[in-house]
């Protein structure tokens, strides 16, 4: 009877580990993400003129998306507004050990990320990325005061 207590107890353990784990998981995708779409303006990397290129972000748990398409010729500035809501469909249907895709099909995404001879490097999604485990502790904390934990 001890036996078929204890082996409860632990696959609850077990099962409440691995939802937070997935929990911090996807906290923490979201979290690059956001960082990769903050604006200059808002202290981020991104720059922004008419928004397509924000907006031109995509995920999938297939394969990272393609570069496909170019600013239109009559975009005017502000004209293109992104929604995280897609990203965050994916990132939160994803399973712990499961992969995310996230990029922009932007066709010029690259040379504003990387530069060229005559601009600068913006290196919004490489400076982001950068932050995983940062931002993976910060989530973890995070999930640890909203439990009534504390963090070690």
């Amino acid at each position: 009877m001890a036996d078929s207590n204890f082996s409860a107890q632990v696959s609850a353990w077990v099962a409440n580990s691995k939802a937070a784990a997935e929990a911090v998981f996807h906290q923490a995708a979201q979290t690059v993400v956001e960082e990769m779409q903050k604006t200059r303006a808002e202290g981020g990397n991104m720059p922004v003129d008419t928004g397509f290129l924000r907006a031109s972000l995509m995920a999938s748990n297939d394969s990272m998306p393609t570069m496909r398409d170019p600013k239109p010729a009559n975009a005017a500035a502000g004209s293109f507004a992104y929604s995280a809501d897609t990203v965050n469909l994916v990132i939160n249907g994803t399973p712990l050990g499961g992969k995310v895709y996230c990029g922009y099909v932007a066709n010029y995404a690259n040379y504003v990320e990387m530069g060229t001879s005559k601009t600068p490097a913006r290196l919004f999604v490489t400076l982001a990325a950068q932050r995983w485990p940062e931002i993976v502790k910060k989530a973890e904390e995070e999930l640890l005061q909203r439990a009534g934990g504390s963090a070690s």
